[in-house]
């Protein structure tokens, strides 16, 4: 809930609404996501990080026949967290005792508590996103895109994209198999599209109306869902866009 702490759990299918969790006490929920095994979910907002463990094998009821218990939790506010790929380790912006723009690491296996790494980033709410090998993209305070390791947070060394841009809008988001980056333009209403293997920006999808908020690819690497703060979703699907590009003699 945008205006709360509360999470609530709907049943994709039915549409229907399973649980609420937490209270509706003042504090916005900024982020949620399910690692990839699906065996548990993080919440990122105003009241602090906190991770869900999810049991799926009780008897049906009102509930869907779901269990979710907290299991960790980390007071530092943020608007933006992700799993890594192995759904080992939770990156997220924000420490308790310095500010909301450092990033933070959290071994979900081996730590009570997460660890801040000497990296800083812009405040927005998808600065960061996993490479399928498990290395970390962030933007940094000056804008450029970098690799670190995981889970040291060493730079690891590679190209920055593109030239700096202080008002990179909210949004990085690698594709599932690695071949596709997609970034907010500077504009912050468009998105542009850059080969991740070859260093090599492809072609921008068009500004339109609404600050880019979100970017999520499908599974296949195939589409890009655009969200803005307007309320408008977007899916654009880039074999189409690059079938197009090819006809018009533009080849990316």
């Amino acid at each position: 809930d945008w205006d709360t702490g509360q999470v609530w759990i709907w049943d994709a299918h039915q549409g229907k609404r399973l649980l609420e969790l937490q209270t509706n006490r003042a504090g916005r929920t900024w982020s949620v996501q399910f690692s990839p095994d699906g065996r548990r979910f993080a919440t990122a907002g105003d009241n602090g990080i906190k991770v869900y463990q999810i049991d799926t094998g009780k008897s049906g009821d009102d509930r869907g026949g779901l269990e979710i218990k907290l299991v960790n939790s980390a007071p530092a506010a943020s608007q933006n967290l992700l799993f890594a790929p192995d759904g080992q380790t939770l990156a997220f912006d924000g420490n308790a005792r310095l500010s909301r723009d450092f990033l933070s690491l959290w071994d979900l296996e081996k730590s009570s508590e997460p660890r801040t790494i000497d990296f800083q980033v812009p405040l927005g709410v998808q600065m960061e996103s996993f490479t399928p090998d498990g290395h970390l993209l962030a933007v940094d305070q000056k804008g450029r895109i970098v690799t670190l390791e995981i889970p040291t947070g060493k730079q690891v060394p590679s190209f920055r994209f593109g030239k700096p841009q202080r008002n990179l809008a909210d949004g990085i988001c690698l594709s599932p198999d690695g071949a596709l980056l997609a970034v907010g333009s500077e504009s912050q209403r468009g998105v542009d599209i850059w080969d991740f293997r070859t260093r090599r920006r492809l072609y921008s999808l068009p500004d339109e109306l609404g600050t880019v908020y979100w970017l999520a690819w499908s599974p296949d690497s195939r589409r890009l869902a655009i969200a803005r703060d307007n309320g408008n979703i977007a899916i654009w699907n880039l074999d189409t866009v690059g079938q197009i590009l090819t006809g018009l003699g533009l080849n990316p």
